[in-house]
Formats: structure tokens, C-alpha cells, sequence
């Protein structure tokens, strides 16, 4: 339950300390804003590609052949195939997260989806 609060979290705390920054120095604040503006344009575009493969995994990748190449059964050769997975994966680091927690979702064993975020 609370998992789903954190976003708005961040956005609270990154509206707080915006305002701060315009109390103390409006052109320190738009220097901020135009700052994270280009690093959202720069990472939408990715991130939009990464909820497009998930989905994509989601449909066409059964849980069961996720959960039987990832699972706990497998030990070890779970393990090596998460990194292998992560290996081959291209992009930001922080677009493992979304595929991994679809693969958590799957049945995939966590050291192997661990393994997987390690070696992206």
C-alpha cells in the first residue's frame, strides 16, 4: 500500500524544495526547472520504450517460462540466466527496474532478477 504513495512523495519533496529555491533565488529556480525539464525530455523517451517492452513481455513471454528459466527450481542457472538477461539488456539503469519487477510479478526467483539489475 504504501509502495504506491512514494511517487507522490518525491513530487512533494522536489515541490518543497522549488519553492524554497524561488524564495531564496528566482533565477536559481528557473535554472532548476529548465534543468529538470531537459533531464525529463532526455529520459521520456526511454522510459516510454522500456513500459512498451514490458507490456510486450507481459503478453508475449508466459509466466511459466519465466518463472521455469528464473525460478527458484532452477538455482544457479537461474542466477546465470538473470545475468546473462542483464547483460544483453541496452539502456539507463534505471529502466531494469520496470522489467524487473514484471519479472517478479511473473514468478521470476528475486537473486535472479537481482542478478539480472547487476549486470544491466
Amino acid at each position: 500500500m504504501l509502495e504506491q504513495y512514494i511517487g507522490y512523495a518525491y513530487l512533494v519533496l522536489a515541490a518543497i524544495g522549488f519553492a524554497y529555491t524561488y524564495a531564496k533565488s528566482r533565477e536559481k529556480a528557473r535554472k532548476a526547472a529548465e534543468g529538470a525539464l531537459k533531464s525529463l525530455r532526455g529520459v521520456a523517451l526511454t522510459f516510454a520504450a522500456v513500459f512498451g517492452l514490458v507490456g510486450l513481455l507481459d503478453v508475449f513471454v508466459p509466466p511459466a517460462f519465466i518463472e521455469r528459466v528464473l525460478g527458484s527450481e532452477g538455482g544457479a542457472m537461474s542466477l546465470l540466466a538473470g545475468g546473462a538477461l542483464g547483460s544483453v539488456a541496452a539502456g539507463p539503469p534505471g529502466a531494469a527496474y520496470p522489467i524487473a519487477a514484471s519479472l517478479l510479478e511473473s514468478g521470476a526467483w528475486a537473486p535472479a532478477v537481482a542478478a539480472f539489475i547487476v549486470s544491466w
